[in-house]
């Protein structure tokens, strides 16, 4: 059998048990800081993680941010104009736009394809 323990081996809740987190800064902007941290933890349930596992979870969220920041920068424009494009054409059959129907004309020219589209589209318009 264990011995019980006795009024002495248990120690209260005292300074050097307590964490130090969860206290707010005196500072204005660092209180600031900190409110903004206390509510990233509490939103996203890292309060109650480990420090290597609030590590990996804010690593993996930075992460995906970063594929959102480059996909919005560099490939949204690109695929708005494309969707642009294909809009003009589903809705008025042919490509309205002036800059439209040259960007094509220009991509079928500079690629020198004799067939599909860009021949069309230079055929339609009486140059070819």
């Amino acid at each position: 059998m264990s011995p019980k323990p006795s009024a002495h081996s248990i120690k209260p809740m005292d300074a050097a048990y307590t964490s130090t987190v969860y206290v707010p800064p005196q500072g204005t902007f660092s209180y600031f800081v900190w409110r903004a941290r206390i509510k990233f933890e509490a939103t996203w349930g890292l309060a109650v993680l480990e420090p290597w596992e609030k590590a990996m979870v804010v690593t993996f969220l930075m992460a995906f941010y970063a594929l959102v920041l480059v996909y919005t920068i560099f490939y949204l424009p690109q695929r708005l104009s494309l969707l642009h494009a294909r809009a003009i054409y589903y809705l008025f059959g042919s490509h309205h736009s002036a800059s439209a129907g040259t960007t094509v004309f220009a991509l079928g020219a500079a690629s020198g394809a004799a067939s599909g589209p860009w021949h069309l589209a230079k055929a339609s318009n009486g140059s070819a």
